[in-house]
């Protein structure tokens, strides 16, 4: 760290360093340093939602699955991602068949209920 503050690849190794050493405050500390370089980088918010769900930080994890569904909408993943960070926020959401719903893109609400598209695992 000493060498390169500025660098996101050290603040993530030692997010992982303090995650392996169950220092789960640090290690998130650690994380949004390295997202405050590379705001965009997929591993790393991946690992800040997967210890913010850990520490029960339910609206930060429910931030940073909207932030990895919003980069990459495309992948499954982020989408039950997102789902189960509202779910455990207790936003529930309704899931609908987007063949039904073609002028839906990604999510939006409907009757005060937060609606986004399923895609059938096959």
């Amino acid at each position: 760290m000493q060498n390169d503050i500025k660098s996101h690849v050290c603040w993530h190794v030692l997010g992982l360093l303090y995650r392996s050493d169950r220092e789960y405050r640090e290690a998130i500390k650690c994380y949004r340093n390295a997202l405050r370089i590379d705001p965009d980088n997929l591993e790393i918010l991946r690992d800040l939602s997967l210890l913010q769900a850990q520490m029960r930080d339910l609206s930060g994890f429910v931030e940073t699955r909207q932030q990895l569904l919003t980069l990459k909408p495309n992948h499954r993943m982020n989408w039950i991602g997102f789902a189960v960070s509202q779910h455990l926020n207790a936003k529930y959401v309704i899931v609908l068949d987007p063949i039904n719903l073609n002028m839906l893109n990604h999510f939006t609400h409907l009757n005060g209920m937060l609606v986004f598209p399923l895609w059938t695992i096959g």
